[in-house]
């Protein structure tokens, strides 16, 4: 077997720049795998293997990441659709017509 790191909910608290006590709130209310990395309980404290954490930090970037590239893709897109219905008018968004002579 081989030997992984344990880290402790105040170390876990310190590398994801939160406190200990959000952590214990997140574990209560079932957030495990989502706002924090699932945890081993061994007796009554729980612990996290240092490379759980560390994919878990991975997996959330790479999601971010590519939320940032849709969000950018969906911006340009709708800027374009937005180009074929933009009609120039004036600041004040009233239609100017040009007098007879």
């Amino acid at each position: 077997m081989k030997n992984t790191k344990l880290i402790d909910r105040n170390e876990l608290a310190v590398m994801l720049r939160t406190s200990p006590e959000n952590i214990s709130n997140q574990i209560y209310r079932g957030n495990q795998g989502i706002n924090i990395p699932f945890s081993t309980k061994i007796g009554a404290r729980r612990f996290w293997q240092l490379e759980t954490v560390a994919c878990w930090l991975k997996e959330q970037e790479d999601a971010q990441r590519e939320l940032t590239k849709q969000l950018a893709e969906d911006k340009r897109q709708s800027s374009a659709a937005n180009d074929l219905l933009y009609r120039p008018q004036n600041p004040r968004g009233i239609h100017l017509i040009k007098k007879k002579q």
